[in-house]
């Protein structure tokens, strides 16, 4: 790997860091840009060296985290008990983070069906609901038909969290392709 690849795959890794850190605590780690902080350079190298996906590397590492953990640095991800809770979750699971994702969200959605049925009549009510705990590509993306109204409330924020995860545009564009294309036509069309 040469420098130059090593640079590019260094801002690619930070990216995927700083938006999974957004979506998951809610705010950006960083107010400027951290991208060749040698904790970046370590994550691409332990990539390489275990033969991970970097963008599934992370995303893992950020999902399967206890739930009392706020805030998890760039270094946290190249500890040896962040490798290891990595390969456990894969040789355990072994699904793509993008197909882990879709069936947590899925679950996520079952439960307020079933916990609140006098707050729910269907589906579309839980996606609507900005207090279920729902990723905005999962509401606006999930319906079998485009809905409007999720899309007013929902789509730019669905789009943005797309932007970052070529893996779960490629899982999600396969599950509902017409909805992902309507996405695509009214925000902007992603590059791959």
């Amino acid at each position: 790997m040469d420098d130059i690849d090593l640079q590019a795959l260094m801002q690619f890794a930070c990216d995927i860091y700083c938006k999974t850190f957004h979506n998951k605590f809610g705010k950006y780690p960083y107010k400027s840009d951290k991208w060749n902080h040698k904790n970046y350079e370590q994550i691409v190298k332990l990539c390489s060296k275990n033969n991970f996906d970097i963008e599934d590397y992370i995303l893992g590492s950020f999902y399967t985290i206890d739930k009392e953990i706020i805030y998890m640095t760039p270094r946290d991800l190249t500890t040896k008990e962040a490798i290891d809770r990595y390969k456990k979750f894969k040789s355990s699971t072994n699904p793509l983070m993008a197909e882990y994702l879709y069936e947590q969200e899925l679950k996520l959605l079952n439960i307020s069906l079933t916990n609140a049925p006098h707050l729910y009549n269907n589906e579309r009510d839980v996606l609507i609901n900005q207090f279920t705990p729902l990723s905005s590509w999962f509401r606006v993306l999930y319906l079998d038909t485009f809905d409007e109204k999720l899309f007013d409330l929902y789509g730019k924020r669905a789009w943005e969290e797309l932007y970052v995860s070529p893996q779960l545009r490629k899982y999600l564009r396969r599950m509902h392709c017409n909805n992902f294309k309507e996405l695509e036509k009214r925000v902007a069309v992603f590059a791959d």
